[in-house]
């Protein structure tokens, strides 16, 4: 929805300010560097709280506030509603006159400075791309024969319920060309230097690009000996958890294609190998969580793709009048999200149990809503595609996911 002239006007006027550029007006001490850490304003902590000034954008590792630009930045922090946070951005009142001429010149520069900031980001993200990359293609790719019970991976993925490979019982035919192992060090900044704080076997999954190139690597470091077969760290100094997951390189739009059945071939009766064409795409935001229904519900015309995380599969929400999100509407101008291929003519969707707090079902119900949307403008332009039909599965129960079910205990 497209807000009013005066209030459009404001937001121009706060979007002026960056979010360290605020937080230096609030006299919060920022650590140096690109991605810099303080107390969060709102759950407080030592260093928990970061502001990237590259990317313009916020997070807290405890309480989860996040967000990108300066007034998402006051709404989180002050606790204020939209039109509230653009007058505490500009010092002005949203029913003070519009100036037109004032509104034009704003908004130019608002643009230029945005094109500056994309053009910094994207070359952050090629140079982080290309790190991804390099770790990528140092891992090995598992065998997935069931006497191959040196493979990490595939041990992890069986304690988790989920056997693949070319076994007599085994579920899919075809090697899973996304999933890579290696050892490497988990590793966490300290300061101004990166301490190790543990070393093992991790998976390693390629995020890929809408056009099929690689986007980031996606890598979950492994423990046998842990109830999910995943590392655990110490806490950090302010009692959070480390996590076992990291992602590194460019995963917006992308996903973690883990199969696919235009991409193997199967064997038709032991006798003549034929190609199917994939209808079906079912998604989970984890690795685990989608290879769950493929291990045990497996359907030859269907992909199975993790979508790394939620936020990328649902893309951003759609502004009330009043500037607020509306969950579970999209922002049908974001596009740096997960769009289905057009390929796809059913899209299903992995719901996870999470607190009502996030909106997860909200989120869900979005992503599948801007699919719709995006397909019917998509048809128009091309009237050969075929319509798309979309659902999701709920979670089995609160802080549950579909792998849940099947976890070996």
């Amino acid at each position: 929805m497209s807000l009013p002239p005066h209030l459009e006007a404001l937001r121009d006027e706060a979007l002026r300010i960056s979010c360290d550029r605020w937080a230096i007006q609030k006299r919060w001490k920022l650590s140096k560097g690109i991605d810099r850490a303080w107390p969060c304003p709102v759950c407080g902590g030592t260093d928990r709280f970061s502001i990237h000034t590259k990317k313009n954008t916020f997070n807290c590792r405890r309480c989860g506030i996040s967000g990108g630009g300066v007034i998402d930045l006051v709404i989180k922090t002050e606790n204020v509603d939209f039109t509230r946070a653009c007058e505490i951005g500009t010092g002005r009142k949203a029913s003070d006159p519009v100036d037109e001429k004032r509104m034009a010149e704003m908004r130019a520069r608002n643009e230029a400075d945005e094109r500056r900031r994309a053009e910094d980001v994207e070359r952050y993200r090629e140079k982080a791309r290309k790190r991804a990359y390099e770790i990528w293609r140092s891992g090995l790719s598992p065998s997935w024969w069931p006497a191959s019970l040196e493979s990490a991976v595939a041990a992890y993925l069986r304690q988790r319920g989920i056997r693949l490979g070319m076994g007599e019982h085994e579920t899919v035919r075809g090697d899973m060309i996304a999933l890579r192992e290696d050892r490497l060090p988990w590793k966490e900044k300290q300061g101004s230097t990166w301490v190790t704080l543990a070393e093992g076997p991790v998976m390693l999954a390629a995020v890929q690009r809408p056009d099929g190139t690689f986007g980031a690597v996606h890598q979950t470091w492994l423990d046998p000996a842990q109830p999910k077969g995943k590392l655990v760290l110490p806490l950090d100094p302010e009692g959070n958890e480390r996590p076992s997951k990291k992602v590194l390189g460019v995963k917006k739009g992308g996903a973690i294609r883990l199969y696919t059945p235009d991409a193997c071939r199967r064997a038709d009766a032991g006798v003549v190998e034929t190609r199917i064409r994939p209808r079906r795409l079912v998604m989970g935001e984890g690795i685990e969580t989608t290879l769950t229904p493929l291990a045990h519900n497996f359907e030859p015309d269907t992909a199975y793709w993790a979508g790394v995380d939620l936020g990328n599969m649902a893309g951003k929400a759609a502004r009330s009048e009043s500037g607020g999100q509306v969950y579970d509407q999209p922002d049908m101008q974001d596009s740096d999200c997960f769009v289905p291929p057009d390929w796809c003519e059913e899209l299903v969707f992995l719901a996870e149990g999470d607190s009502p707090e996030n909106h997860a079902e909200e989120k869900i119900i979005r992503g599948l809503r801007r699919a719709l949307r995006y397909r019917q403008l998509r048809c128009e332009i091309n009237p050969e595609l075929p319509p798309l039909a979309a659902s999701y599965v709920p979670a089995p129960g609160d802080g549950m996911d579909l792998n849940d079910l099947v976890r070996v205990e």
